[in-house]
C-alpha cells in the first residue's frame, strides 16, 4: 500500500564539466533545453537540476531506475499540472544552494522549498534564504 503522500529528494553537488555524461543521462528534450544555455556555468546548473529533478521523481515513485535515464523527461520545468510518470502525476520543485541543487518531487502536488539559515553573529541572530529556481537557464 502505497502512503497517502510520497515525497523523493535528490541533491547533488555541482561538479566539473557535464558535456561528456548528459548526452545518456538526459532525454533528448532535456539535451536540448540543456543545449539552449549559453555559458559552461548555466550548462552545469541546468544539468544537474535536470539530474537532481528526475533522482527526486523517481523516489517519490518508489520504484527507482526502471527505465534509462535518459528514457525519463521531468520538463517542462514550468509546469503547474505537474510531471506525468508511470499513470501518476508529480510536483517537482529545485533549489541551488551553496554549490549544490536540491530536488523534491512530491506525488499530486508542487512542492515549496524554504531554506533558512540561521546563524550567530556577535550576539545577534542572522537569517538566509534559499531561492526557488525560475523557469529556464539562470545565474548564480
Amino acid at each position: 500500500m502505497k502512503p497517502d503522500i510520497s515525497v523523493g529528494l535528490d541533491i547533488e553537488k555541482m561538479m566539473g564539466p557535464v558535456e561528456e555524461w548528459a548526452s545518456a543521462a538526459l532525454a533528448d528534450e532535456e539535451y536540448q533545453y540543456l543545449s539552449s544555455c549559453e555559458t559552461n556555468a548555466e550548462k552545469t546548473k541546468m544539468f544537474y537540476r535536470l539530474w537532481t529533478r528526475k533522482e527526486s521523481l523517481l523516489k517519490c515513485e518508489g520504484r527507482g531506475f526502471m527505465a534509462e535515464p535518459g528514457q525519463i523527461c521531468t520538463l517542462p520545468l514550468d509546469c503547474a499540472n505537474g510531471i506525468s510518470y508511470c499513470g501518476d502525476v508529480y510536483g517537482i520543485s529545485s533549489l541551488e544552494w551553496q554549490r549544490h541543487i536540491l530536488s523534491v518531487a512530491l506525488a499530486g502536488k508542487i512542492p515549496r522549498i524554504l531554506v533558512r539559515e540561521i546563524t550567530n553573529i556577535g550576539g545577534y541572530l542572522r537569517e538566509k534564504h534559499g531561492n526557488v529556481f525560475g523557469n529556464s537557464c539562470f545565474h548564480a
